[in-house]
């Protein structure tokens, strides 16, 4: 089987003598093969191998989308190692890989919006006899000023939020007294925080009584800061900043649902004095509720 060489020699007999011509001719001939080789394995891990039942040689079609051929093809992405982990460290961003064009692309993740309000106009929380618009910044935002109780004030009509996993985001200014942030809250079940220059508490709040999930030092007065809290199945996640300030889960019968609130309280014998501005609510899972 295969290629083998012919010498062939040309003689020429004259008069009955034999004289040898030169230069000798190689002729190479293939002559098929009668049975397939033992393996037709490549070695390549990216085709197919097998012996042609005709033929009987070894053929060797290419895998389309195989993993293992050094480059990335659709359908690769992100399970063979031929293509670029394209991970860029961002929560909010996808990751992903354009076959085309050959290159990682990151897209903003935009979670569905539940409520959004910057106190540009309209009216959106109760009670606004509770509260007033301030200007801070030459923005215009929520002052709520409170006595010996607390006010609590939240979203209503078409903003009332009845989800269970979200993001609850806002920016805080404390000027006297502590603030109160609201979320899940159901009639008189709710998760609270309670914000003072000193103190960072988290209670919840049932009908029937009220438990201090957890403490950490506070924020300080007169400073804007950018809070989010996110609530995921009986997870809380609070982050200051854009970092994250603590993590708590919640094993006995958490509140799984309910709206947000917004409040203040006196402290001491000072009149309670809080700003609010930039209020998000977006639905929100654990993969993204950074974003």
């Amino acid at each position: 089987m295969g290629w083998k060489t012919w010498a062939i020699i040309i003689i020429i007999i004259l008069g009955g003598v034999s004289i040898l011509l030169l230069p000798v001719v190689f002729i190479r001939i293939f002559t098929p093969p009668v049975q397939c080789p033992v393996s037709c394995d490549d070695l390549n891990p990216c085709t197919v191998d097998y012996c042609g039942p005709e033929s009987y040689l070894c053929i060797h079609e290419k895998i389309p989308g195989c993993c293992g051929n050094g480059r990335c093809e659709p359908g690769e992405f992100p399970y063979c190692g031929d293509c670029p982990s394209c991970r860029d460290g961002n929560r909010c961003t996808t990751d992903e890989y354009d076959y085309i064009r050959g290159r990682c692309t990151h897209q903003k993740i935009e979670p569905e919006s539940m409520l959004t309000d910057r106190f540009d106009g309209g009216m959106k929380w109760i009670n606004f006899s509770d509260w007033t618009l301030a200007t801070d910044r030459g923005n215009s935002v929520m002052n709520i000023t409170s006595g010996a109780m607390p006010v609590i004030v939240i979203p209503t009509g078409n903003y009332t939020i009845r989800g269970g996993n979200y993001t609850f985001g806002m920016k805080m200014k404390i000027r006297r007294g502590g603030a109160i942030i609201d979320f899940r809250k159901t009639g008189e079940s709710t998760y609270r925080l309670n914000i003072t220059d000193g103190m960072f508490r988290l209670h919840k709040i049932t009908s029937l009584k009220r438990i201090l999930l957890t403490a950490f030092d506070s924020v300080e007065k007169n400073t804007w800061t950018d809070i989010k809290v996110a609530a995921i199945g009986n997870e809380i996640i609070v982050l200051l900043n854009g970092k994250h300030f603590f993590s708590y889960q919640d094993t006995k019968n958490p509140i799984l649902t309910g709206s947000v609130g917004l409040g203040g309280y006196r402290h001491g014998d000072n009149t309670g004095e809080v700003l609010f501005d930039d209020i998000t609510v977006k639905k929100t899972g654990m993969s993204n509720y950074e974003c």
